[in-house]
């Protein structure tokens, strides 16, 4: 009985932001504000920023490598996947 050991590397994953407007664009800053303060840093000045960084840690949540938006106005459907627009199919 022969033993092979296989050694691949697996790229790491993105992480993904996945978030709706809702009823605001505003969303969008104050969120990678939480998630990317190297990027948007919104929360700089918070009078409670220790406690912010500490929930950042204390969750797990690092930066986002993409950012996916879901809204339901507009007449254009798309979606951009690593820098390329993709249309989507209306649902």
């Amino acid at each position: 009985m022969t033993r092979f050991q296989v050694f691949f590397t697996v790229p790491p994953m993105p992480n993904i932001l996945v978030t709706t407007f809702g009823a605001t664009w505003q969303i969008v800053p104050e969120v990678l504000g939480l998630t990317n303060p190297g990027l948007v840093d919104l929360y700089a000045n918070h009078p409670d920023i220790e406690s912010i960084r500490r929930s950042r840690r204390d969750a797990g949540i690092g930066p986002a490598d993409e950012v996916w938006l879901i809204t339901t106005r507009g007449e254009r459907k798309m979606c951009v996947v690593s820098g390329r627009p993709l249309e989507l199919l209306p649902l």
